[in-house]
């Protein structure tokens, strides 16, 4: 009889689905803030408030940056065999 354990490699599997979580919900967060980040930067920019717009600004580039970085790197590891 084959036994269940040396079928499934457990420990990769629980490897695979903790860094496809982690990921996409990284993912996930940083194109959210990226998201409002440029809502904020539109809202603070009519309303005139330059600083606040600069720092909303800031954190759009830096959430689309951590977004298009979490998947550059997903596409790395992919393809890397």
């Amino acid at each position: 009889m084959l036994s269940l354990a040396t079928i499934i490699e457990w420990d990769a599997l629980a490897k695979t689905v903790a860094a496809s979580l982690i990921g996409g919900v990284g993912v996930i967060t940083a194109f959210s803030l990226a998201i409002y980040g440029a809502a904020s930067f539109s809202d603070k920019r009519r309303a005139g408030q330059t600083l606040a717009a600069l720092w909303a600004g800031t954190l759009m580039i830096a959430g689309l940056g951590l977004a298009i970085g979490g998947i550059v790197v997903a596409l790395v590891v992919i393809t890397s065999g």
